[in-house]
């Protein structure tokens, strides 16, 4: 016999306001710092933006026919609005039980079922969507701030990187519900991305298929492993991100 559904813990307020964009950025800064020490509040702020993600996908489908590269200079507006509709009643718990399948199967990779991330995958439908990031942290100091918050150790974009534009961030989702933070940059005016997972935590990102024209290469830098996935034959971003402390 299954066992009974459970349901999931409340959401913290602190991270209802954090995932809408409604934190000032002094209260901002102190729920990052209790990210980076607190687990607990790193999986209620995961499981949240899953949320989003599934409801996102869920009224906003369709993808754009072609990628418009102007699109990453524009930021996102705070919370992308969906803070309303998680005050929906039971139907809107529905949905999301819903979305979170049809999310989760976009990004996961095809062969085996529940294995890791597809790069391939997770490239496409990112440029797909007009390599808009879900969020746009591309100041050095709040962008130090923001890796070190989410995977526990900084980094910053070296001085003798050219050619590179930062974006913004998504996020990937395994198969078995953990979350892997993608940086989205544009290197010599093409789209490419890097997974940061922490050494310890590491999820199996499966390379890009052959012959699509991507390449996937990987880096340890500190405590963190780094996969850059681009268009070309060498990789752009991932040797010119420093760790910091």
């Amino acid at each position: 016999m299954s066992e009974p559904m459970r349901p999931a813990p409340p959401v913290r307020p602190e991270t209802d306001a954090y995932v809408d964009g409604a934190m000032e950025a002094p209260a901002r800064l102190a729920y990052e710092r209790v990210l980076a020490s607190d687990a607990g509040a790193m999986a209620d702020l995961e499981r949240q933006r899953l949320v989003d993600a599934a409801l996102a996908d869920l009224f906003e489908p369709g993808p754009a026919p072609a990628i418009d590269v102007s699109a990453a200079e524009r930021p996102l507006r705070p919370g992308g609005g969906w803070g309303g509709w998680r005050r929906w009643s039971a139907m809107a718990a529905a949905v999301v039980l819903v979305g979170i399948g049809v999310w989760a199967g976009v990004w996961m990779a095809g062969r085996g079922g529940a294995g890791g991330i597809s790069a391939q995958r997770v490239y496409d439908s990112l440029v797909a969507k007009n390599f808009a990031p879900e969020e746009v942290c591309t100041d050095a100091d709040k962008f130090e701030a923001y890796v070190k918050g989410r995977v526990g150790q900084g980094l910053r974009l070296g001085p003798d990187a050219t050619g590179i534009r930062l974006v913004g961030w998504a996020y990937a989702l395994d198969g078995k519900g953990g979350r892997v933070v993608v940086l989205m940059v544009m290197d010599r005016e093409k789209p490419a991305i890097v997974f940061i997972d922490p050494a310890n935590m590491d999820h199996p990102v499966a390379p890009p298929k052959e012959g699509g024209g991507l390449k996937m290469f990987e880096r340890r830098a500190g405590r963190l492993v780094l996969r850059e996935v681009t268009p070309h034959a060498e990789p752009g971003v991932a040797p010119h991100l420093e760790v910091t402390k």
